[in-house]
């Protein structure tokens, strides 16, 4: 798969996708079949698909099936560099939306072969805010890259409802950055204005109005990854590790590599071997959320608090079903997520509550891990 990303950036640099056509049948018909689709059977991958008959006779470029009459994935192709203007990709956007509205897929998909939007058809809202992942062929990472397909686009992570899972997750994490980014120019302007406020509390002021809740510290965060953003267009390099010898809790000392716990790499593949929160410990990247989560409530923080300060899907009583599951001492439920959102959720719950979390875990043995069999450490706070 990396080598037939790599070969496909070494084409769209040579400027040989000449049309949309080319763009469908040698790009994006190559990536479906290295992602476990069978790509001569259009029983599974439908090309010129009428999703509204009875409207009109509009075509979708290519249907991702499972199961016959059930699509997965649609997917609007059009020639490179023409998601960069912005009037196309709405009109889109606007194409998508209307095929998903008899026949509804799991993910819609927008590309011209060099970038990815991938939504989320089956979420409710204005379509263009159902994109959770976008992605640069030309200038990503490709090892993210390779992770990126097949977490969303692969047959088999799309059949086992995994796909599902992880987007409903960067969708949710994703809420309070998109609202923040949509109050910053705004929040600029208010520090101009008596009583002159900071940037951070004049953003966190607005977002509360929208509805929104975040954190000063929160705010400080994003302003600083919209400074860097504007720094330079160029992408960010992939998380650092320092290798460096650092205590976990308590006395014990632990050698392993020290990653950025922000930006750490990809977590799938990966088990835990040492875990806390607090004062509490965890076996694996869920525990680790429960951990939090008892703390929170003892802290006072209700189910609806809880749900907007970490983006953790929680409900109170005891639920079974849909991925929950109940926290032993608690009367509330919590739905299971990958490690990735694992994390995320933990290290927002941490900052909340101001307690350390620390984790030290091992990567498996297998090529799809960001570092097979490797043992790292994620930390924050003291």
């Amino acid at each position: 798969m990396k080598d037939t990303l790599a070969d496909i950036r070494a084409k769209l640099r040579e400027g040989a996708y000449e049309n949309e056509e080319q763009v469908r049948l040698s790009l994006v018909a190559r990536l479906l079949q290295q992602l476990g689709w069978d790509i001569w059977n259009p029983a599974e991958v439908y090309t010129e698909y009428v999703a509204t008959p009875s409207e009109d006779k509009t075509k979708v470029d290519v249907a991702l099936f499972q199961q016959r009459h059930l699509p997965s994935v649609f997917i609007e192709v059009k020639a490179v560099g023409r998601i960069g203007n912005p009037r196309e990709l709405a009109d889109t956007e606007r194409q998508l939306r209307d095929y998903n509205k008899n026949v509804l897929a799991l993910f819609s998909v927008i590309t011209d072969g060099r970038t990815w939007r991938f939504y989320h058809s089956q979420t409710g809202g204005e379509f263009s805010k159902k994109c959770f992942k976008e992605l640069d062929v030309d200038r990503d990472n490709l090892d993210d890259l390779q992770r990126a397909f097949n977490a969303f686009l692969s047959k088999p992570e799309i059949v086992s409802g995994a796909a599902r899972q992880e987007a409903e997750c960067l969708l949710r994490l994703s809420q309070k950055q998109r609202l923040m980014q949509e109050c910053l120019s705004e929040a600029g302007r208010l520090t101009q204005m008596l009583p002159f406020p900071r940037l951070p509390d004049a953003l966190v002021g607005l977002v509360k109005q929208q509805g929104g809740d975040v954190t000063v510290e929160e705010a400080e965060q994003h302003i600083a990854g919209a400074k860097n953003r504007t720094r330079s267009e160029e992408p960010p390099p992939p998380p650092g590790r320092q290798t460096t010898s650092h205590a976990s809790t308590g006395e014990q000392s632990v050698q392993g590599q020290q990653i950025d716990p922000a930006h750490p790499p990809d977590l799938r593949f990966t088990s835990i071997i040492e875990g806390h929160f607090g004062n509490h410990s965890a076996n694996n990247w869920n525990a680790l959320v429960c951990a939090g989560i008892r703390l929170a409530l003892g802290e006072g923080l209700g189910v609806p608090e809880l749900s907007e300060c970490c983006g953790a899907k929680v409900v109170a009583g005891r639920k079974t079903d849909g991925g929950y599951h109940p926290i032993p001492q608690t009367n509330v439920s919590y739905q299971y997520v990958p490690a990735n959102y694992a994390w995320a959720i933990a290290l927002q719950l941490a900052r909340r509550l101001r307690v350390p979390v620390f984790v030290r875990f091992r990567w498996a043995q297998r090529e799809e891990a960001a570092h097979p069999g490797e043992e790292d450490v994620l930390q924050w706070g003291a």
